[in-house]
């Protein structure tokens, strides 16, 4: 997906306000300094395009990567090389440092596009201990 395509998703994203948000679990619950955690996406069905950011928005900036059917096709300045795709669209942190704390948005597109394909979003915010 190129920028346009980006675009789009981000205004479909600005309009996510939905009761059938998407739940991030960290595992561990209470990951320490050093540590790697998972964020894990529960409820979601079929994640065919997924975006991560660092913050609470879909801003190209702070996107850590782009994934497209299970595989990362665009990495931007979020990413510090210390993140992984994990099963359904997780985000895998490793040697987790003080910056990780804070908050990490996610947005899903669940089908593929068309009339069954559904966006929805998800927002958690990681303590990192020491």
């Amino acid at each position: 997906m190129g920028w346009r395509g980006l675009l789009v998703a981000a205004a479909l994203a600005s309009c996510l306000l939905t009761a059938e948000a998407l739940r991030l679990v960290p595992e561990p619950p209470n990951p320490r300094l050093g540590q790697s955690v998972t964020l894990s996406v529960q409820d979601v069905r079929n994640p065919y395009i997924c975006f991560w950011f660092r913050g609470n928005a879909f801003r190209k900036d702070r996107m850590i990567f782009q994934v497209e059917v299970g595989r990362i096709v665009s990495r931007q300045g979020g990413f510090t090389g210390r993140e992984s795709l994990g099963t359904d669209c997780a985000l895998v942190i490793q040697n987790l440092q003080p910056s990780d704390n804070g908050e990490f948005y996610l947005v899903v597109q669940e089908g593929r596009p068309g009339r069954n394909a559904r966006w929805t979003d998800a927002l958690l915010r990681l303590q990192v201990a020491n």
